[in-house]
């Protein structure tokens, strides 16, 4: 989810405990390949890899019979955090001023901390938004060059990681006034280059974060821009003006000898290839994916050969589906609706699936239906329901440990009314609750991903509203809390007798 406001759905927060500490038991976590983003357990918002996953297969999950998750250390003064990343074993990084209108005192900072104690090392305000322009979430992540990067409005900033000291800063193209553009992540190629993407608010929309596309009209927007970045430089090496105006992310993969980009349209996927330096539409692979009523598809996660889109990015009146399309063929096309018998009066998910390449399988969340369901991918017959469960979330989960052993976490909003009013409500006013509601606490849920089972939850760990909450070293968590405006470190402790 693209705001703190989005997530702000339940009519009433729950009053939780919070597990009291004892001896922490660490546990130990795969080696990571060397690639495009740095070898760590969380380089990225969405894994290790720029196909978008959420998955992190160096990250290891130390819970057992006698041992469950707690918090263990808290970050005060930390407002409008968005996205997490790691670098060495005590080395952490959050990116913050994320959301709500830019001004002298909220504009976007990175923040480097101690992995454990979470003190605070450095923090850089981050050049080059202006008061009035809009704050979107942009994103952080941790090259191979072992630098950071920031995208955040219409600016890309490179810093170093040990001092915080802005090396190189750029102001991205804009193909419309820039106050109305922000650049909305990005990703990293095989060669080390970066690509990014441009997302639009109407002209005359004074609306900050995601509540622009809540509050203001979205059609007829200039076409998105994308641009080809030199790492070392920042130079922008080429500009692409995309077929239309794309709100959600950009990802990447490798295939069949290819290097491809893919990027969800209002009703159409787009791939772009990348090879010798330059990027080129395809278009012999254009499928559209959206049944009727449907809203337009959030970012494309890689599953192998296929990848996989999840619609109604925005409130819609219909229930959501999965879709997967296959790399090799664009024609070859297959869909799924989880929720279509729980999801009365709305569907809504801005956030994106998580997928697990070696198990073939797809997480997804439905944040109005209020549920989450595991999907499996047959290359020949399709999707098919593997197990789903009542849980409401409307933020990316994170898919942890080895291919046989998967741990899922996830947020979980428990209100106590939530679940027996909420379906109640219009679809106008779960619109309504998500523009003027401040983000609720959630709990952090471990689950057995080949089961779905209940492995742990820690309650009201956080409002992490549409942040992310990310693995680090050793079985810890960290998850943003908007509310409190701190993040917070978890970790697995000893049952106490």
């Amino acid at each position: 989810m693209r705001s703190a406001a989005l997530c702000s759905i339940a009519l009433l927060m729950s009053c939780g405990r919070t597990p009291q500490p004892g001896v922490e038991t660490p546990c130990a976590d795969a080696p990571v390949a060397a690639g495009a983003w740095y070898a760590t357990v969380t380089p990225s918002e969405a894994g290790n890899s720029s196909g978008r996953t959420h998955t992190y297969p160096a990250a290891c999950s130390a819970l057992g019979e006698n041992r469950a998750a707690g918090i263990a250390a808290v970050a005060e003064k930390l407002p409008g955090l968005y996205n997490i990343v790691t670098r060495r074993p005590d080395e952490l990084f959050a990116l913050g001023g994320s959301f709500g209108h830019a001004t002298a005192d909220n504009a976007p900072y990175v923040v480097a901390l101690d992995a454990k104690t979470l003190t605070p090392r450095w923090r850089t305000a981050l050049p080059g938004l202006d008061a009035g322009e809009w704050n979107y979430p942009g994103v952080m992540g941790v090259h191979a060059n072992g630098d950071l990067y920031a995208i955040y409005g219409p600016n890309l900033a490179r810093l170093d990681a040990a001092t915080g000291a802005v090396k190189t800063h750029t102001e991205l193209p804009v193909n419309q006034p820039r106050g109305d553009v922000a650049y909305n992540g990005f990703v990293v190629l095989s060669d080390g280059r970066l690509v990014a993407k441009s997302i639009h608010r109407k002209p005359g929309c004074v609306e900050a974060d995601f509540n622009a596309f809540l509050n203001c009209e979205t059609e007829g927007m200039a076409a998105s821009t994308l641009v080809l970045v030199n790492p070392d430089t920042l130079a922008v090496e080429q500009t692409v003006i995309t077929p239309e105006h794309v709100r959600f992310r950009v990802s990447a993969t490798r295939y069949a000898d290819h290097e491809y980009l893919y990027l969800p349209g209002e009703a159409r996927v787009y791939r772009y290839r990348y090879a010798n330096g330059r990027l080129a539409l395809d278009e012999t692979w254009q499928p559209a994916y959206r049944l009727p009523g449907q809203m337009p598809g959030t970012a494309a996660a890689v599953l192998g050969d296929f990848v996989v889109i999840q619609t109604n990015g925005i409130p819609s009146a219909v229930p959501m589906s999965i879709v997967a399309v296959a790399q090799s063929d664009a024609t070859k096309l297959f869909r799924f609706t989880p929720f279509e018998n729980d999801t009365p009066r709305g569907s809504f998910i801005p956030s994106m699936p998580t997928v697990d390449v070696e198990n073939r399988r797809i997480y997804t969340f439905d944040g109005y239906a209020g549920r989450l369901a595991a999907l499996n991918l047959d290359a020949q017959h399709g999707l098919s329901l593997a197990w789903s469960v009542a849980q409401r979330s409307f933020a990316f989960s994170a898919l942890i440990g080895p291919a046989d052993a998967r741990v899922l976490v996830s947020t979980d909003m428990t209100a106590p009314l939530s679940d027996r009013v909420f379906p109640l409500l219009s679809l106008d006013i779960k619109k309504w609750l998500a523009r003027k509601m401040s983000p609720p606490p959630e709990d952090l849920v471990w689950r057995d991903a080949a089961t779905g089972r209940e492995l742990d939850r820690v309650v009201d760990v956080a409002a992490a509203g549409g942040s992310v909450p990310v693995p680090g070293f050793n079985g810890d968590f960290y998850a943003p809390d908007l509310r409190a405006q701190r993040l917070v470190r978890l970790s697995v402790f000893e049952r106490s007798p």
